[in-house]
């Protein structure tokens, strides 16, 4: 019986551990192209339900940036929204807007569209998978994850950016910051 309450207690241990031990954010070089890759995880920012749980669907938020070198620092990262679930999501559009302590980063629909350029502001629209890419320079990011107060939309529906996200995005800048010192 002492034996499995240790075995227990041990895997307790692990999955805190591999729970809270990833910063969310990576950095990749590519020697063929010479380029450095920084991202995130992908968070969940927003979630729709549907009539029942096959039809929810949700809104996932990456960052990612990308410079040429190694240990290089982005000039900008870009904001990468991507749709999940089993169903294409319904926007009206792609435009959208971050308000963070009351400084607004905001886009238009041809601004984010990377396969829909076409897609006018308020036009109904479905998405699946990638379907918006925001570019912000490193301080807008910045705003972003130290802002004590952060709401934001996409295609009128609300973001929810909290406080893990914030801290996501800290993550993501201060391995930018570190790679591009020479530390890995």
């Amino acid at each position: 019986m002492n034996a499995l309450r240790a075995s227990l207690a041990s895997l307790l241990a692990l999955l805190l551990v591999a729970g809270c031990g990833g910063s969310g954010a990576t950095m990749s070089y590519e020697p063929s192209s010479d380029q450095t890759t920084y991202r995130t995880r992908s968070y969940t920012v927003s979630s729709i339900s549907g009539a029942n749980f096959a039809s929810a669907k949700s809104i996932n938020l990456r960052a990612v940036g990308r410079c040429q070198g190694q240990n290089c620092t982005p000039e900008s990262v870009q904001l990468v929204f991507s749709a999940s679930g089993n169903s294409a999501l319904s926007l009206s559009g792609l435009e959208g807007e971050i308000v963070a302590n009351g400084t607004t980063i905001e886009w238009t629909s041809s601004e984010a569209g990377q396969a829909s350029a076409d897609v006018g502001d308020d036009e109904l629209i479905n998405v699946v998978g990638n379907f918006a890419t925001v570019d912000v320079s490193l301080s807008q990011l910045e705003q972003i994850a130290t802002a004590s107060s952060v709401e934001g939309t996409i295609g009128g529906t609300s973001l929810n950016l909290n406080r893990g996200i914030q801290s996501g995005f800290q993550n993501f800048l201060q391995k930018i910051r570190s790679g591009s010192s020479g530390s890995t």
